[in-house]
């Protein structure tokens, strides 16, 4: 979580959405400090408790397809595990994401979980702005604090690309995953590839 006093946002860093390039624009921008959980000091960046103080300061939240989210977390969970994607499919990796949601928020091992589920914490009526990463520089520039045109730094972590082939028993996963998070970012839930 990144705030600013001074422009009076809090800026929710959801994983896989663009969170380490938007936090670098927030930071050198707009005076953002990182904010760290208090209840929990092992989580070292994504925070989910808006301090009381800021309660009142615009909100910003990243959000990214729910289909190329989960391709990206695919991708990040291949290279922890040392694995290809030969070896361990996208159907398995979307099955262990589904029947762990609870495990992972209950262990604060917050990467996996879709977006709705990450923001739980926070009322959905005290979320001002979302910020699709796909249109990133067009919504962030028109945050109500963005008073010069702001261009978005890339960073792209991921070296091995992933030819997932998009079929009805996947996206009927993702959209298990997924839940809300194609309504709440607005997104199509109808995709039937990346392309």
């Amino acid at each position: 979580m990144i705030i600013s006093d001074e422009f009076k946002f809090v800026y929710i860093d959801v994983p896989k959405t663009g969170s380490v390039s938007f936090e670098r624009v927030f930071r050198e921008n707009f005076s953002g400090k990182q904010v760290y959980p208090t209840h929990n000091k092992n989580l070292a960046k994504h925070c989910r408790e808006i301090p009381e103080y800021a309660k009142d300061y615009t909100t910003v939240v990243s959000v990214r397809n729910p289909c190329t989210r989960a391709v990206s977390l695919y991708s990040y969970h291949l290279r922890v595990i040392g694995k290809t994607s030969a070896e361990y499919s996208f159907e398995n990796f979307l099955d262990m994401i589904i029947n762990n949601q609870e495990k992972y928020e209950k262990d604060n091992y917050l990467m996996y979980l879709s977006i709705h589920r990450y923001l739980s914490p926070i009322p959905l009526n005290e979320l001002t702005h979302f910020i699709q990463l796909e249109h990133a520089e067009t919504y962030i520039n028109d945050l109500p604090f963005v008073s010069k045109s702001i261009e978005m730094p890339h960073r792209n972590g991921a070296t091995e690309k992933n030819n997932i082939e998009f079929s009805d028993t996947v996206i009927a996963k993702i959209k298990i995953w997924a839940g809300r998070d194609f309504e709440l970012g607005g997104y199509d839930e109808n995709i039937t590839s990346l392309s």
